[in-house]
């Protein structure tokens, strides 16, 4: 009798922890889920004191572009993206920087009525001690974030890396 409570109460206790993890996967693929679309990407204009750390957008741009490509996830001629885009802002000041990155998606609620909402978000602030590539770099390190979650949750459509198309 001892063993079957110790059986139920194992049970009762793990539970929570099964129903959470489900929960917290299915939001996942809520935000990050498109079958493995190719996405726009829309880096914001920088200001001018970007301009006096040699920061680009260009610069930006094609840092984020390369991460895209080498996904296979950047809307470039020829193949069409679906609504989703990934968007970058970086802002600066003279002495610290703010990266924000966004996945926005086509989203549809119950009463059928649809748009683009962000889905998915991350940033953060620091200074770059007037180093433009220390900012680029910081934005490389968001953009592995959100690829590996994008790919994690999008596996089954992707494939693996060497079976994309």
């Amino acid at each position: 009798m001892g063993r079957i409570l110790s059986g139920l109460l194992l049970v009762a206790l793990l539970a929570p922890g099964i129903a959470g993890q489900d929960i917290s996967n299915r939001l996942e693929r809520f935000y990050l889920f498109n079958a493995c679309r190719p996405m726009q990407l829309v880096v914001e204009e920088l200001d001018d004191d970007a301009a006096d750390i040699g920061l680009t957008q260009e610069a930006l741009q094609a840092a984020a572009e390369s991460r895209l490509r080498a996904a296979r996830l950047y809307a470039v001629d020829g193949i069409r993206a679906d609504f989703s885009h990934l968007y970058v802002n970086i802002n600066v000041t003279p002495r610290a920087f703010s990266v924000s990155l966004a996945y926005y998606k086509w989203v549809t609620d119950e009463f059928g009525q649809s748009a683009s909402a962000q889905t998915w978000h991350s940033g953060a602030t620091g200074t770059h001690g007037g180093d433009a590539g220390y900012i680029v770099s910081a934005l490389s390190q968001y953009l592995d974030t959100f690829l590996a979650a994008y790919l994690r949750v999008n596996e089954e459509s992707c494939g693996s890396p060497a079976g994309r198309p």
